[in-house]
């Protein structure tokens, strides 16, 4: 990532003082270096990703309009922070980042309107946050997910919406996790055999359902059973 993040500064550089025009820097590039960076794993990786989103709006706020920045520039920059490992901090840079998305489109710029991606991004962010109340914040997201999509926007909730979800509930620290987790699973199926594709359960959801059951943690023995009972379950359903 730090080769590519310097192979473009290069060409920034290179560009602005016209000591090169032939490798003009453009949004393919900042995107790739994004990604890269995204996958590096490094502490700062979401920090300097951030800095090249900044970078991509002073240089169109100075003319530079071929560097406007994309939906797909903001959405890699969403799952950067969400593969950062910075917690709740990086939880609310996903959502300040869509949030913006959201207020530039409300104001007219429909090329940066967030889509599937970015709510799933924002979604995982909170899914790996590790806070106590990332699962609620997590289904939070997903039913507005469904008002948007009610209301005529192009953000249906998918098989990955509704993993993350049970997902960020095996990772918090609610007794009835177990539970929870099925009730999602549940409604999965239910949509699945209603008509909604999108919604069916995959081996992700049950063994993410399985997670739930395999992570609670409870003095009650009554808690304990039920979540021995919901992966015994799970499980003959998942052979079935």
């Amino acid at each position: 990532a730090q080769l590519a993040e310097r192979l473009l500064q290069y060409m920034v550089d290179g560009y602005r003082l016209k000591l090169q025009t032939t490798a003009r820097p453009d949004v393919v590039g900042y995107t790739s270096v994004i990604v890269a960076l995204a996958r590096s794993g490094e502490h700062d990786a979401a920090d300097r990703a951030e800095a090249l989103l900044n970078q991509m709006k002073s240089l169109y706020a100075a003319g530079e309009h071929y560097l406007k920045p994309t939906r797909v520039v903001y959405n890699s920059l969403i799952d950067c922070w969400a593969k950062s490992g910075r917690g709740t901090y990086a939880a609310r840079k996903a959502e300040a980042l869509l949030q913006e998305m959201e207020t530039m489109s409300a104001n007219g710029d429909t090329t940066v309107s967030p889509n599937i991606v970015t709510y799933n991004a924002v979604l995982n962010a909170w899914a790996r946050s590790g806070t106590r109340c990332c699962a609620n914040k997590a289904e939070e997201y997903l039913e507005r997910m469904w008002e948007l999509y009610n209301a005529g926007e192009e953000i249906a909730p998918n098989d990955k919406s509704f993993n993350t979800v049970i997902n960020a509930i095996s990772k918090s620290p609610n007794e009835a996790k177990a539970q929870k987790a099925l009730r999602i699973l549940r409604r999965m199926d239910k949509l699945y055999q209603a008509g909604y594709k999108d919604a069916r359960p995959n081996e992700v959801t049950y063994t993410s359902v399985l997670n739930s059951c395999a992570f609670t943690v409870s003095l009650d023995q009554r808690t304990r059973r039920k979540a021995f009972d919901t992966a015994i379950f799970t499980l003959q359903e998942l052979q079935a």
